[in-house]
């Protein structure tokens, strides 16, 4: 059975969410969009500017619009989109 998050978001009842698992949903549903810049250096280890406060903000990049749910599906996560 599935926990509605938002209306029409959906998880598992024992799922956590993430932003990789947002990002990865956004990629399942054939979006472009893909982690880049500041995010991806940080991903990687080199990444060398501390986030103030408890909001991560993720770069994505890619030729399509994010969804509204994306920045309303985890409360310390924003989804900037670049083109």
């Amino acid at each position: 059975q599935l926990a509605s998050v938002l209306y029409g978001v959906y998880k598992r009842p024992d799922a956590k969410l993430t932003w990789k698992g947002v990002v990865y949903s956004l990629q399942r549903m054939n979006s472009d969009l893909c982690p880049g810049g500041l995010t991806a250096l940080a991903l990687q280890g080199l990444g060398h500017y501390l986030e103030l406060g408890n909001t991560q903000t993720i770069h994505l990049f890619g030729t399509d619009k994010h969804p509204a749910w994306t920045n309303k599906v985890l409360d310390n996560v924003t989804f900037v989109r670049h083109n």
